[in-house]
């Protein structure tokens, strides 16, 4: 088999660090807006699963657009909402946004457990491929649990366990948060701090964790990539 210059792998979904194309002045246009306006981003180029439709372009509720363009502005930013809501797709949008437009930056998922970790991954790595090849990033290498493009960005992936990228050079403790109510007492309420800290911050982590309900599931973690 020819290997194509084009194509990491030969997938015409994946270009490689040096693939060309011939643009055109609407995929010039197109590509500015999206480096300065991730909602024009997701809603014309993001891809999602529907369970009733299929492989779709995404629709932004108004929240939801919202809380992108929060964090589109502001370095930390921390979103109080309930479940089922989107909040994993609307950190999925985030996540390849940064990885598209800026170089060299380091985004970690971060889940209760590897196959969480790795299902949001995968939703990176489905959208990543349905960009036009035009407009995203060559591909270095490409993996299941870790990505590295062509700008120098590398996606990767960790659990909430105490063990999770031994011998790394970034911590990262934190404490789940959760609220338990007791109905017949209104005044008999447990609440947990929840405290995450940086050292030697990696430019994005994206936590997923389903704090334990009976404790303080408290974990740390080193990270290094390499």
């Amino acid at each position: 088999m020819v290997k194509n210059k084009q194509n990491y792998m030969n997938n015409p979904n994946l270009p490689t660090v040096g693939a060309e194309f011939e643009y055109t002045p609407e995929m010039v246009k197109d590509l500015k807006k999206c480096q300065k306006n991730i909602l024009h981003f997701a809603e014309k180029f993001f891809y999602i699963i529907s369970l009733d439709e299929g492989k779709q372009p995404i629709n932004l509720h108004y929240c939801q657009k919202r809380a992108l363009r929060k964090m589109r502005d502001h370095r930390f930013f921390i979103l109080l909402a309930s479940r089922q809501i989107g909040k994993t797709t609307m950190m999925t949008i985030y996540a390849l946004w940064i990885a598209c437009f800026n170089n060299d930056q380091r985004i970690l998922i971060v889940a209760n457990k590897e196959g969480t970790a790795l299902e949001i991954m995968s939703r990176i790595r489905m959208a990543y491929e349905e960009l036009p090849n035009w407009l995203k990033p060559g591909v270095k290498e490409y993996g299941k649990t870790s990505i590295v493009l062509a700008n120098g960005t590398k996606i990767g992936i960790s659990t909430t366990t105490g063990t999770a990228g031994e011998a790394g050079t970034i911590q990262i403790t934190g404490r789940g948060y959760n609220v338990q109510n007791d109905t017949q007492d209104a005044g008999n309420q447990k609440a947990h701090d929840e405290n995450s800290e940086f050292k030697l911050a990696l430019n994005h982590i994206i936590i997923n964790d389903k704090a334990d309900k009976s404790s303080d599931n408290i974990f740390t973690a080193d990270i290094q990539f390499t």
